[in-house]
């Protein structure tokens, strides 16, 4: 379960290897419609993750994520995931 206000890795793969990229977003959509960018790690040649800070998972819903990675010019995209969050009582 994932409460808001708290801290979590967020790990997303790729059908590309994504070794030595230009740049890697994950990017976020929350239940209010605002949407965003966090910056991204590459793990091994196909995963991009965020490991997020106090107050990134502010809205409790479901949260549409997605990966972006540029490489030698070329633009990849990973598969949209959801997530969802619960409120604290």
């Amino acid at each position: 379960m994932i409460y808001n206000g708290t801290n979590i890795t967020i790990t997303l793969h790729a059908n590309h290897n994504l070794s030595n990229p230009t740049s890697s977003e994950i990017f976020y959509k929350k239940p209010s419609g605002q949407t965003g960018a966090w910056n991204a790690t590459i793990i091994g040649n196909d995963q991009l993750t965020y490991t997020t800070a106090v107050g990134d998972i502010d809205i409790p819903g479901i949260w549409v994520l997605q990966g972006k990675v540029v490489k030698a010019g070329v633009t990849y995209w990973t598969s949209l995931a959801q997530m969802i969050v619960e409120a604290h009582i």
